[in-house]
């Protein structure tokens, strides 16, 4: 397989970092990763998978090198969908495989409601939807997320980023997230978001991502939203994150999935990021599915 080529994709307020492998006259499969990580989550898994498609790793807006939303403004998920449309319409795509992890499986859900013509396939790892907001906390969610943005920015003001050596920021990176990653696979996410300085390194990830990114939907919803999933799916659950997807909210969404016959789900050892710490654990399931799953590629 060739080696990776870096993509900017121009967007109206700056540009989306991708990275591409593979021959771009193959299926193109499009990877989002997860919240606070960037296109690299995918460095350990792709070389592994058929090299008979074309590989688009993208840096969500504020993640990586891409360049963030504009600042002011409370982040909002339906704005990260419109993203991935605007990268396939950068490539001239009539169809894609849509590959992600965590919060980039959660935009892919409604990507793939939205735009049921683009997406042929849907593959999650370790996520089946997003969290939505129930109707009696609708205005009190938006009141926390109003509020912790101007306080966010009024911290900003008045205190420097954050600076890190180089051990310091990979080990950080290593605990400070859903699950603990290894050391290797935090040196391979932070190629992508620290920024060195004259006092160290600091992250580059928009600060604004530390609050929540719900769907701006209720759960009524977002259970008849992701019925209308029309590509075959495939959701991979890491054994360290089962219990979590036991949890009613995300048990009624499976079981909305387990009606289709074009649905397909395992469950592989490992924690929530067991796709980059062993990618080898998922790697045969995935390439399975990118190869004999019936859809209309």
């Amino acid at each position: 397989m060739t080696e990776w080529t870096e993509v900017r994709v121009p967007v109206p307020w700056g540009h989306v970092a991708a990275k591409s492998k593979g021959n771009p006259k193959d299926w193109p499969v499009l990877c989002v990763h997860g919240i606070q990580d960037n296109a690299n989550t995918f460095d350990h898994l792709v070389p592994l998978l058929p090299s008979s498609f074309f590989y688009v790793c993208v840096d969500l807006p504020g993640h990586g090198f891409s360049s963030p939303f504009p600042s002011g403004l409370v982040l909002d998920f339906f704005d990260y969908v419109l993203v991935l449309k605007r990268v396939v319409d950068y490539f001239e795509w009539k169809k894609v495989v849509y590959m992600a992890h965590s919060l980039g499986a959660q935009l892919g859900t409604y990507f793939s409601v939205i735009f049921p013509e683009i997406v042929a396939k849907l593959i999650m790892l370790d996520a089946v939807g997003p969290f939505c907001i129930p109707t009696e906390q609708f205005w009190e969610k938006h009141r926390t997320l109003n509020k912790g943005l101007c306080d966010l920015e009024q911290r900003m003001q008045e205190r420097a980023a954050p600076k890190y050596s180089y051990n310091e920021a990979v080990t950080r990176l290593t605990q400070n997230r859903f699950s603990n990653i290894s050391y290797e696979s935090a040196e391979t996410l932070v190629k992508r978001s620290l920024i060195r300085n004259d006092e160290g390194y600091s992250y580059s990830t928009d600060q604004r991502l530390k609050l929540t990114l719900w769907a701006n939907v209720d759960a009524k919803t977002q259970i008849s939203t992701l019925a209308k999933i029309q590509c075959p799916q495939l959701l991979i659950i890491a054994s360290e994150s089962a219990p979590f997807f036991k949890m009613p909210f995300f048990k009624n969404i499976i079981s909305v999935y387990k009606r289709k016959y074009n649905f397909t789900s395992h469950v592989v050892k490992g924690n929530h990021d067991v796709h980059l710490d062993h990618p080898e654990r998922v790697a045969n399931l995935i390439s399975k599915f990118l190869k004999f799953s019936k859809s209309s590629l």
